[in-house]
């Protein structure tokens, strides 16, 4: 399969430019409680659990039918298993993404799924949105397949060019997850 590149420069702006559909308000449905506490200290399993067990509430109660969980390789590969568990989803996929140079203005693909015929509409899922780049483009991949996509992150940093469509909470700085650490074990 060919790989396919977005140049990240053409896009002026994420949000208004969105093709994504939008299944939840961000507004609506995060935790703004001013200074996150995540943004602060490293974030433990119990937390990265409880994030994923509100993300799932929050879908839910928006009736978003999904059909298969795609995780972001890497960081989004534990919260999505998470969600799939807590949401009854058995269907699960990794898309890998990454800047095809050093100046990090084009993301190319390493690894991308195939997805059942039957699937119409998928949850993208990724730990923390940095500035969207990856999850914007997984999801354009995505729709480009004919596909309805829906979007989720345990975190949104205030950097982020884009907003998913359920998140748990918006964070000043990217947080250390619990499998950022395991190098230390």
């Amino acid at each position: 399969m060919p790989t396919r590149q977005i140049d990240i420069e053409s896009y002026a702006d994420y949000k208004q430019d969105s093709r994504i559909p939008v299944v939840g308000n961000l507004e609506r449905d995060m935790q703004r409680p001013g200074k996150s506490k995540y943004a602060s200290s490293p974030i433990s399993w119990d937390q990265t659990t409880e994030m994923a067990r509100v993300l799932a509430q929050q879908i839910r109660s928006a009736r978003v039918s999904v059909e298969m969980v795609v995780a972001v390789a890497r960081g989004g590969w534990i919260p999505a298993r998470l969600l799939a568990e807590a949401l009854g989803i058995r269907d699960m996929a990794s898309i890998g993404i990454k800047y095809a140079e050093p100046e990090r203005h084009t993301l190319s693909a390493y690894s991308i799924p195939s997805l059942l015929p039957s699937v119409n509409t998928i949850l993208l899922v990724d730990d923390v949105l940095e500035s969207g780049r990856s999850v914007r483009w997984a999801a354009e991949h995505f729709v480009d397949l004919g596909k309805r996509v829906v979007t989720a992150a345990l975190l949104v940093t205030d950097d982020s060019r884009l907003s998913p469509d359920f998140c748990f909470q918006r964070v000043s700085s990217v947080p250390v997850m619990p499998w950022d650490r395991m190098g230390e074990l």
